[in-house]
Parts: C-alpha cells; sequence; structure tokens
C-alpha cells in the first residue's frame, strides 16, 4: 500500500514522521505523493491556534483514509472527529501500531489503540541522523498544549542514545 506523510510543527514532529515512515517501510509500505497514496498520515501540532486551524481545515479537506497523531490529535481529539469523523486518530504512546492503524482507516474500520513500546529513535537519511533525545516540554505556556499533549519532559535513558547513536553510524 501506498501512503503519504505530512508533519506540520518543531524539529521534533519532524524526526517523529521520520520514525513512522521507517516503520512503514520495514512493514512493506511504500511512500508516494499524496495524489497517489492510499493513505495519508498527518504528524500535527498545536502550539499556536492559527496552526492548529490549519491543520483542521486540512483534515476537513481530506478524502482520502487519513491517519491522524502528533499533539493535536494527543491533546483535542475531539477536534480532529469534528473536522473529519472518518479519520483515525493514533496516539502518540501508540505509533508502532500505525501500520494497524492505516489498515482501520482503509477499511473505514474502529480502531483501539494499545500503549506500545517507543519508536526506535534513530533515523538516518542522507547521512544525517535524527535521533530524539526527550520528549514533553518543561514549559507552561498558555497559548501551548505541547504539555498536555506529551507530558511533563522526560529524556531518554543515556544507554539507550547511546546505542541508537551507534547503530545510526553503522547505517
Amino acid at each position: 500500500m501506498r501512503f503519504s506523510t505530512k508533519s506540520f510543527g518543531c524539529a521534533y514532529n519532524n524526526a517523529e514522521t521520520d520514525a513512522l515512515r521507517q516503520l512503514l517501510a520495514a512493514a512493506g509500505f511504500r511512500e508516494s505523493s499524496p495524489a497517489t497514496a492510499g493513505v495519508l498520515i498527518y504528524n500535527t501540532c498545536s502550539v499556536k491556534q492559527n496552526t492548529q486551524d490549519k491543520i483542521l481545515s486540512e483534515i476537513a479537506r481530506c478524502r482520502k483514509p487519513l491517519v491522524v497523531t502528533g499533539c493535536l490529535a494527543q491533546a483535542n481529539p475531539e477536534l480532529v472527529h469534528a473536522a473529519n469523523p472518518r479519520a483515525i486518530i493514533l496516539p502518540i504512546e501508540s505509533h508502532a501500531q500505525l501500520p494497524q492503524a492505516i489498515r482501520a482507516a482503509v477499511n473505514n474500520k474502529p480502531f483501539k489503540a494499545r500503549t506500545a513500546k517507543r519508536l526506535a529513535g534513530a533515523t538516518v537519511n542522507g547521512g544525517i541522523a535524527r535521533i530524539r533525545i526527550a520528549q514533553g516540554c518543561a514549559g507552561s505556556c498558555t497559548y501551548c498544549l505541547t504539555r498536555l499533549a506529551r507530558g511533563r519532559i522526560q529524556s531518554v535513558p543515556l544507554t539507550v542514545l547511546r546505542k541508537e547513536v551507534e547503530d545510526a553510524v553503522a547505517r
């Protein structure tokens, strides 16, 4: 099956989207343009209202099977469902279940996520490795939902980071 991803927001979302692409490639999915994809995957942001409005508008216009993840989907799933009732919401902690979420979206079936293991942290693209060293937020900005969506900041253990760096260098 062909898929296309779109990442909204920060560098962390971009790295997370790279990890999702890697997961799907390993599961036999093929990346393509949005026009030729059988399913779209949006990794969303909720930092600013105008960004949130843009994302929700795009979700509402989507006529293809759609899986939505990221901060907006995590913090306000009801807004995503109001914009597109057929969209499958994939919680951040359940990213490893993306292939199952895609199948549910394509078959217009409900999807119940389970908490799963963390996706591999290092993605390598063109000699550049992205390694996510932490998740969450230390701030409490009134305009931002990142802390609500991702929780308090948590560092990835040093032993895990070291292994991810070694694996990335080996690739």
